[in-house]
């Protein structure tokens, strides 16, 4: 643990300069719980002519990709109005070759993917042939996906959506009838959103006062509810990342609603899509409530990655799902199964139990940005009852802004993670200045910082340790 600081760092004496000279140990005061929970799922336009939902993390990315939108509607000379009201929403993602800024070209064709992914034998061909795969949300991945495997066939409702698995439940017992619906509308990162529906969802792609949306979408929910083109006797594919941990508990009620939706189907399938894991692979419930079930968990440094330069963030998250896609085929199809590594689980409780529990904000208007819970997990009946092995992120921050007449002298008490704390200050604090907490796997650490235009300048590590019970 750091000793605390005895010299007044030249930052503190002279603050607007270092901030102009300071970029990798700057962050927005305001940010400072997202990137310590690490990237973000932010929406950029990546172009004069389109805008997408997109993981990135937060920093030199995201200020590169706003550099980047500015310059290509600056070259283009059109104005953001003009966009909203000639381009078609969706036109990049129906079609990536539209895309223009960003490269939405994939690195490879279907077929060049599908053997990558050792995903070409006879039987997994015969599966992906015959079945019919389905975008479910909870954002665009899973679809684009489906598209970077050549298994999108078709347009479905949910497909450029957010949404939590409750809203799509809601919209299948309700038949779609509120699914055009919204009681905000906002620009967000050159967004036009369109939230606050009345199923829980939000749109970020499409002008749901537009005559066509409606056409496209009474067509994509007919054929989603199995009354369009697609035989109603086809086997069914549903891919979804979810949206909370808390919907694993749903997964039963889910599958059981798609097969009551499509009784002559000769199969439903779900691959449920799970970030922020410390393990990878696919998972499985050895139970009948498990039957047609795949989960696939991913890592949160998959999560992190940046894409390489000029390719969109979805390009590597779509990447990802045709990962899981694969397995998940192979799994079904017995074609290639025996190299898969799978763990299994007694039931969907069990499962969601052990797994790290994360929330993925609010689908009727945010964005996908799944993040670890902080706080504290009561605890009633001993440590043997807990439901949630894995409820609380292993790493926390907090900070907090030293008030008036504070005596640096002295220890500053502080409770926080659960724990009464006091933090031993260099001569030079004064008020006004902000000590950021961390908990890294039970260890303890802080950083005295000075708050500059809405950003914090590190000044000098300092002491924080456990101290008795505060009166």
């Amino acid at each position: 643990m750091a000793a605390a600081s005895t010299e007044i760092p030249e930052a503190l004496a002279a603050t607007a300069s270092v901030a102009a000279g300071v970029t990798d140990n700057t962050t927005p005061l305001a940010a400072t719980a997202s990137v310590a929970a690490g990237a973000a799922v932010v929406a950029v336009a990546a172009a004069a002519e389109a805008a997408v939902a997109s993981v990135v993390d937060h920093g030199s990315v995201q200020a590169q990709a706003c550099a980047a939108i500015q310059a290509a509607q600056a070259a283009s000379g059109t104005s953001q109005a003009h966009q909203v009201a000639n381009q078609p929403w969706d036109a990049h993602l129906e079609d990536p070759s539209s895309q223009k800024g960003y490269s939405f070209i994939p690195e490879m064709t279907p077929e060049e993917r599908r053997a990558s992914l050792n995903v070409c034998g006879p039987r997994a061909t015969d599966f992906m042939n015959r079945c019919e795969f389905i975008g479910l949300g909870c954002y665009c991945a899973p679809s684009y996906a489906l598209q970077l495997m050549g298994l999108r066939k078709n347009s479905y409702p949910f497909d450029w959506t957010r949404s939590s698995l409750e809203g799509v439940l809601h919209c299948i017992d309700m038949k779609f009838e509120d699914f055009m619906t919204y009681s905000t509308y906002q620009m967000v990162d050159q967004h036009v959103v369109f939230g606050g529906t009345r199923w829980g969802g939000s749109f970020w792609h499409h002008n749901l006062e537009a005559p066509l949306t409606l056409e496209d979408m009474t067509r994509r929910v007919r054929r989603f509810l199995g009354l369009g083109d697609v035989p109603t006797k086809v086997p069914r594919v549903f891919v979804r990342i979810i949206n909370s941990t808390r919907e694993l508990r749903q997964l039963q009620r889910l599958r059981q609603t798609l097969k009551e939706a499509f009784p002559d189907a000769q199969e439903i399938y779900l691959l449920i899509l799970v970030e922020l894991q410390n393990e990878r692979g696919p998972i499985v419930v050895n139970a009948p409530e498990g039957e047609g079930v795949v989960v696939f968990s991913f890592t949160e440094e998959e999560f992190r990655q940046v894409p390489a330069p000029g390719r969109h963030p979805l390009a590597l998250s779509g990447g990802r799902c045709c990962e899981a896609i694969a397995a998940a085929v192979k799994f079904w199809s017995r074609d290639g199964a025996d190299g898969l590594e799978l763990k299994t689980y007694d039931s969907f409780a069990q499962l969601s139990s052990k797994i790290y529990q994360f929330d993925g904000g609010d689908p009727a208007r945010e964005l996908f940005v799944p993040r670890r819970f902080w706080g504290q997990q009561l605890n009633l009946f001993g440590t043997d009852s807990l439901a949630l092995a894995n409820l609380l992120s292993t790493m926390q921050q907090q900070a907090f802004m030293l008030p008036a007449g504070v005596d640096a002298s002295k220890p500053f008490p502080v409770q926080c993670f659960g724990r009464y704390l006091q933090v031993i200050l260099p001569p030079f604090a004064q008020p006004g200045l902000v000590v950021q907490l961390f908990l890294n796997n039970g260890q303890l650490s802080a950083m005295l910082s000075s708050l500059y235009e809405g950003r914090l300048v590190n000044l000098t590590e300092v002491v924080v340790e456990d101290c008795l019970q505060i009166n």
